[in-house]
Parts: structure tokens; sequence; C-alpha cells
């Protein structure tokens, strides 16, 4: 189990709006993906609701206010904070975004693409691995204690 190297397929997911923006996709897959994270997203919130339904820690009160939030995820969000503390509840807002279908950044940049899409294309990768690094690194901590035990 632990000897084991995990296989990573790493993809470049990109902004819908800066992705549209450039001229990747047409202004009906960008309405089209928007519409799919929306829907992501209240399902993520429905299962955080039910969750803290089953978890019995907060009042009916609470789970109203939940209810009533789904229509703002920025307050959905905060109010999800506030209600999961000390749970292993968490909610996370789905982004709309695109998959970017070619190579490398690299590869874009030689095949002459303007130098503000490279710049963009580079950064947004920067931002994945950065965050692909870090969850990294908070899944080896946790395995070093799932494998040798909390110590009092």
């Amino acid at each position: 189990m632990f000897g084991e190297e995990a296989t990573l397929c790493l993809f470049l997911d990109l902004p819908v709006d800066q992705a549209h923006q450039f001229g990747f996709i047409t202004a009906v897959e960008r309405k089209g993906a928007v519409a799919e994270a929306r829907a992501a997203t209240l399902k993520a919130m429905d299962a955080f609701i039910e969750g803290v339904e089953k978890d019995g820690e907060v009042d009916e009160y609470a789970v109203r206010q939940l209810r009533d939030a789904r229509g703002s995820v920025r307050e959905f969000h905060q109010l999800a904070r506030e209600f999961g503390r000390g749970t292993l509840l968490r909610f996370h807002p789905i982004r709309a975004a695109w998959r970017w279908p070619k190579g490398s950044v690299v590869s874009e940049a030689l095949a002459g693409s303007p130098p503000e899409v490279v710049q963009w294309l580079a950064v947004q990768a920067y931002r994945q691995r950065a965050l692909l690094l870090e969850l990294s690194m908070q899944e080896a901590w946790r395995r070093a204690f799932e494998r040798f035990g909390f110590r009092v």
C-alpha cells in the first residue's frame, strides 16, 4: 500500500471566462461550462446540508439558513465554514473550467501564440502545479500519521 507509486495525469483546467476572452472557446461552450459548474455546486451544497442534518450538531434554524443561502455561493460558503467547524464536513464551490486540449505551454509559445496568452497559460499552469504540490504534501503528512498512528 505504501510502497506503490501513484500515477498522475496532469491537466491544465482554465477559467472559462478567460478561455473565452482569448478565443479558445465559444460563448455557447462557456455558457454550458458555467451551467455545469453551477449544477455541480448546487449538488455539493445539498450534500453538505444533508451531512449537517445527519451529523445533528446544528439546529433546524442553521439548516434553514443554509437552504436559504443556496442562491449565493459566497454566503453559503461562509455559513458552511461556520457550521462545518469541528466536523469533517467541507464545502468547496465548483468553478467553471475548460480543459486545455493542447500540449505544454512551451509548445504554445513555439507555435507563435501572442505573449499575453502564453503568459496567462504559464501563470495558470504554475498555480495549479503549486496547488498539486501542496495537496501531495498534505496527503503525505496524513499517510504518515495513518501508518504510524498519533502519539500523545
